[in-house]
């Protein structure tokens, strides 16, 4: 994100200089979370603090800094209903192409802006191409007039920016395998994905801010005092790969992620066993978990079961079977039911995820060498649970007979035993049937 990281500070500078300079100066500043507008208002503040002058009226807010000649810089909520109706002489949206309903902030910002002919910035590290921001950086019919400004690593690198040439060379050796995170990241570029199976547009449309989510911590903690209807996926690994787990909850019809994990490579089976124990444990409607057990991990299945967790359930992931559970997860996301946090590494593993078909018409998955699919497909387990729901088992009561029974049901005390051939009834006998090689007559 080195686009990002070097263009806010100039724009903080941008917004105090006018706020010191204006009186009554009003200045917003949005992000696809309002925790991230405020880090922008922290960096403000954080500036001021060096200017060795008091020019803040009070103490810094929340999000909000007052000043003594009445300009105000607030960041606000990426609601087009919060930004309409505001009196702004300056928009800063920070991260843009990753804002949820970019194009109708965008319309309120531009109606707020025109009765102070303010000024609008967006700054963003290229993400799908299906945003506003990708067609503000190349549309040249529609966004013609705007002022077009691209950094990529080189103008960061030291002295004229932060970034270490050690630093780059680690990273340049990371994304090796992941060209278009490179391309994103570091050259801040749009990234083509035409191979990929999960388009970027796709995974960013199911991107949710405030979903409510729990770490690993809190699970060792306890920290989850939250009921609900949740499924498990568990991706198990040993050397090569990360064993990951992530857990959605399910309030039909949608389904959100809630947990994602991956344990560092080599970890032993038996700490991912007690990690689910304990998840199951915490989550006390944890209705079932599905495991890969392609492998190994029939194995790592049997000790699940046996350590106590009944809800186990082993997946072989067999070509056809891949290609059902990606197609449930697909579709999720396209009907709009299945929604993300925003994890750069769930993200990544998603948009990195490649598809070919085979020689007999199925589809086959893999990822390019030196990243992994691991929380991808715990992922992908989970949702598929969560789709897969198993009606809960109610034991029957003791009535005397099984209400679940379907066949016909007989009077014994009142059967008579045929005397004469099969084929013969006496009138007005009702209707009968054969059982023991005798006929029996049926109660009505």
């Amino acid at each position: 994100m080195v686009q990002a990281e070097r263009e806010k500070p100039g724009h903080a500078g941008v917004v105090l200089f006018n706020a010191l300079t204006q009186r009554g100066f009003r200045a917003a500043i949005v992000a696809p979370s309002l925790r991230q507008s405020r880090k922008l208002i922290d960096k403000i503040d954080r500036l001021i603090s060096r200017l060795g002058v008091d020019v803040l009226e009070g103490l810094p807010r929340k999000g909000k800094l007052a000043f003594r000649n009445g300009s105000v810089i607030e960041a606000l909520p990426n609601s087009p209903d919060t930004i309409r109706g505001e009196t702004l002489n300056m928009v800063v949206a920070d991260e843009f192409a990753y804002i949820e309903h970019d194009k109708e902030l965008y319309d309120a910002i531009i109606f707020t802006l025109s009765t102070t002919n303010g000024p609008f910035f967006a700054t963003s590290t290229p993400g799908s191409r299906d945003t506003l921001f990708y067609g503000m950086a190349t549309d040249d019919d529609i966004f013609g007039d705007f002022s077009r400004h691209h950094v990529s690593y080189r103008e960061a690198l030291k002295p004229n920016g932060p970034i270490d040439p050690e630093f780059l060379e680690r990273i340049r050796k990371q994304y090796q395998t992941d060209p278009g995170r490179w391309t994103r990241e570091m050259e801040a570029e749009f990234a083509d994905d035409e191979d990929a199976y999960l388009p970027r547009e796709l995974i960013e449309s199911c991107v949710m801010d405030n979903i409510e989510t729990f770490t690993r911590e809190d699970v060792i903690d306890g920290r989850l005092p939250r009921t609900g209807k949740f499924f498990a996926g568990c991706d198990p690994a040993l050397k090569i790969d990360h064993s990951a787990v992530a857990v959605v909850e399910k309030q039909a019809p949608r389904i959100y992620v809630t947990h994602v994990t991956a344990f560092p490579q080599a970890t032993i089976f038996s700490n991912v066993t007690g990690y689910l124990s304990l998840l199951n444990e915490r989550l006390q409607t944890l209705s079932r978990i599905y495991i890969d057990e392609t492998g190994l991990g029939g194995f790592f299945v049997q000790d699940a079961v046996k350590s106590g967790l009944k809800n186990a359930l082993g997946i072989t992931l067999s070509l056809p079977e891949k290609q059902k559970i990606m197609d449930v997860l697909k579709r999720s996301m396209q009907d709009g039911t299945l929604h993300i946090p925003r994890d750069p590494e769930l993200m990544n593993e998603m948009s990195n995820e490649r598809v070919q078909l085979s020689k007999t018409g199925q589809l086959q998955f893999s990822h390019p060498a030196g990243t992994h699919d691991d929380r991808l497909w715990a992922v992908a387990l989970a949702v598929y649970a969560a789709r897969n729901e198993i009606t809960p088992y109610h034991p029957v009561a003791a009535l005397g007979k099984n209400p679940n029974y379907i066949g016909p049901t007989f009077d014994l005390r009142r059967h008579r035993l045929g005397t004469g051939p099969f084929s013969t009834s006496s009138p007005g006998d009702p209707p009968w049937t054969i059982a023991n090689n005798q006929p029996w007559t049926m109660r009505r």
